[in-house]
């Protein structure tokens, strides 16, 4: 759909004259206008005031009725946006962890882009305000919401977390923070509900409920539970939602789609950020305050398992002997030098791969990609492979022989349930003779964390929307994303 072209002249002059550093960055964003007709056939919302994909910034009929300098405040807030890659970044998120809460992730990218933007001496003015009509998120409705969370769920906050926190952040790390109280606080009505009535009397939470609180009723409800349950992002939007051409693209063309646009922004700002520094100008600056934010390239949730999965069965001296040739085998027995023989053999066991598949959750149809690159190894480094199922305890101890021995063995269906428990596995793992080099976990990651890992580098495949807290200190954690989120609109 053509759109047509959005005049902000009077927002690029405003810019011109109190941040004529950044009027480049303004002509690197298309900016187009949508009528209410336009807004809801595209983002099925009418009401947008101003949003962002990425490469355009489009604008509704509600942004035309603000005064100036709201205009010029959403200007800059939406350039800021599409600046620093949010929208690209949202969808990285959804890629590399196979869940995404949308409106948690725009409650990220508006805090820092908020406190940035007041936070700098040349918005300090009538010229750059507000919209009245709503408040905005900055960094203080961030802590608001964590001190919340923190005091209902009386869980202990991410290391990462700070109470004083203001500039300088990143907005994955702001989002990281808001799952964390959300997947709290629905925990915690979990545990109150298992405590209280009794199994099928209507209790248990669902999607529309937190714990068994109707999502109608938000009095009773937490912040974080509010937000995520009743409200909607709107201003970020990932790249290309309107025309779904993301979705004709590779799991890996997509994170490497993004990766191009973060390096090109990075390019972008690195010069004048430099030039700015250099001229002694622009200090306490948005962009200055925002500098940090971009991060480094994602690497594909196959490639970390390929990465890591070579590494861990490659075949070293430690594991190799020498075979001696006869000459010498004989020469030793009859306890003389040992002529020198060219072509000794270094031989050494078949690597071996235990491959742990938790079956307490409903997430089994997730395994089969990553099987698949766990076995594409395996045959390239002629490894064998043992699977192990699990829940409250090992389960069986199947050879898997080919690839059609694992997909018979999930089509089969596990049989599975109840808690996790990983003690008993590595009981087990600690009796078997067969020397395993690699480990490789597949959970949702409801679990608690082995103390004692018998030498393993664990690699966690963590099923879409699972948890990941307190794996990381175990090994390597790995989100594998569920494709079939990628088909719904943002």
């Amino acid at each position: 759909m053509k759109l047509q072209t959005m005049d902000i002249s009077r927002e690029r002059k405003t810019l011109l004259g109190w941040m004529p550093h950044m009027i480049g960055l303004a002509f690197n964003l298309e900016h187009s206008y949508m009528t209410v007709q336009e807004a809801q056939s595209i983002f099925g919302d009418d009401t947008i005031i101003a949003c962002t994909t990425g490469d355009v910034v489009y604008y509704g009929e509600a942004y035309a009725r603000l005064l100036q300098p709201e205009r010029n405040f959403i200007f800059l807030h939406e350039l800021l946006h599409g600046t620093f890659c949010h929208s690209e970044r949202i969808h990285l998120i959804r890629l590399q962890r196979g869940h995404l809460y949308l409106v948690l992730a725009n409650w990220a990218a508006d805090a820092i882009v908020n406190e940035a933007i007041i936070s700098d001496p040349a918005t300090q003015n009538a010229v750059f305000t507000a919209p009245t009509s709503f408040n905005i998120i900055r960094m203080a409705s961030i802590h608001r919401v964590m001190a919340e969370a923190i005091d209902f769920s009386q869980a202990t906050p991410p290391q990462s977390y700070s109470r004083e926190a203001r500039l300088g952040l990143q907005m994955e790390v702001i989002y990281g923070w808001l799952v964390w109280a959300y997947e709290a606080c629905r925990q915690k009505r979990k545990d109150e509900n298992s405590e209280g009535p009794a199994e099928g009397s209507g209790s248990a939470a669902t999607d529309g409920q937190a714990g068994g609180i109707d999502a109608e009723n938000t009095d009773q409800l937490t912040e974080i539970e509010r937000i995520v349950q009743t409200e909607t992002a709107w201003d970020l939007k990932e790249p290309d939602s309107e025309t779904g051409t993301e979705n004709t693209l590779s799991h890996s063309g997509m994170i490497e789609k993004a990766n191009e646009a973060i390096e090109k922004a990075r390019g972008q700002l690195e010069s004048i950020i430099q030039s700015m520094k250099v001229q002694g100008m622009g200090k306490g600056s948005a962009l200055l305050s925002l500098e940090n934010d971009l991060p480094e390239p994602v690497v594909p949730w196959n490639t970390i398992i390929r990465r890591q999965l070579i590494r861990d069965i490659n075949i070293n001296l430690r594991d190799s002997y020498t075979r001696l040739s006869s000459p010498a085998r004989a020469s030793l027995a009859l306890r003389r030098p040992v002529p020198f023989t060219p072509g000794t053999t270094i031989f050494s066991d078949r690597p071996r791969i235990l491959c742990v598949v938790d079956v307490s959750g409903s997430h089994i149809d997730q395994l089969h990609r990553c099987f698949a690159e766990v076995w594409s190894i395996a045959r390239m480094k002629d490894a064998a492979i043992d699977l192990v199922t699990f829940d409250q305890g090992v389960r069986q101890i199947i050879e898997i022989k080919n690839r059609h021995d694992f997909d018979r063995i999930v089509n089969s269906r596990f049989a599975g349930g109840g808690g996790t428990d990983l003690d008993d596995l590595f009981d087990q793992v600690r009796k078997m003779r067969s020397p395993y080099k690699a480990m490789i976990i597949m959970t949702d990651g409801y679990l608690t964390p082995p103390e004692e890992t018998e030498g393993f580098s664990i690699i966690w495949a963590v099923t879409p929307g699972g948890a990941t807290e307190g794996l990381e200190a175990s090994g390597t954690v790995v989100n594998i994303p569920d494709y079939m989120t990628l088909q719904q609109a943002a």
